[in-house]
């Protein structure tokens, strides 16, 4: 408990540094509501520094499916945290493989940070989950959005890059049936997948197909 004296009063950073150290007690979670409390009743309202802070320590320890709560509460009572928050929580989330959680965290927060799906596919393919970027491409196909050459050579990067090329050469299928030209992205993505899997073979006649073009 912090003793309030006439010329010395706590104040944000104070607060920031608690829940920092907070964050990394034995019982977090109790820890941190311990300290949040406090704060408001000394009518510090948490702002988005002060989540940014509490989410990225709970990460840090691994109390991510805490943090899914705690960022609900936020948001309806408090502050909502900004994008790039919101960014490294469901990359922490995906990190975990807690993909239940990280499905449904971003259907209910989606619409209120106004996230493109192509956002959500691209951080898909960057952590190598080439399954959770087909699923949001399909979630878009459903909705009417067509996807353009950007998002398929991004499906494509992320299938190739998790060994998934053979179902990455369906979609440069579809790039061309729909009349568009793939271009040096769209082979190299198939390329590096290739050679990963060491189909050297198959990567040097798809080169060959590039130069014919």
């Amino acid at each position: 408990m912090i003793k309030t004296l006439p010329s010395l009063s706590p104040n944000q950073l104070t607060y920031r540094v608690l829940l920092s150290q907070s964050c990394k007690e034995f019982d977090s979670s109790s820890s941190y509501q311990k300290v949040l409390n406090l704060m408001v009743n000394n009518k510090f309202k948490p702002n988005k520094v002060i989540i940014d802070v509490a989410i990225r320590s709970l990460c840090f320890v691994g109390r991510v499916d805490y943090v899914v709560l705690l960022v609900k509460e936020f948001s309806l009572k408090h502050s909502k945290p900004n994008i790039f928050t919101y960014n490294f929580l469901v990359k922490s989330l995906c990190k975990s493989s807690i993909l239940n959680s990280v499905y449904s965290f971003i259907d209910e927060m989606k619409n209120i940070f106004n996230i493109k799906p192509d956002t959500i596919m691209k951080g898909y393919c960057m952590l190598s989950k080439g399954i959770e970027a087909v699923r949001i491409y399909k979630q878009m196909k459903e909705e009417g959005v067509l996807p353009d050459l950007v998002m398929y050579n991004t499906l494509n990067f992320g299938l190739s890059k998790c060994g998934r090329v053979s179902e990455a050469m369906k979609f440069l299928k579809i790039i061309v049936e729909l009349g568009r030209f793939a271009n040096v992205v769209t082979y190299t993505s198939l390329m590096n997948g290739m050679c990963r899997e060491e189909d050297v073979f198959s990567a040097m006649a798809l080169l060959e197909v590039t130069e014919l073009k």
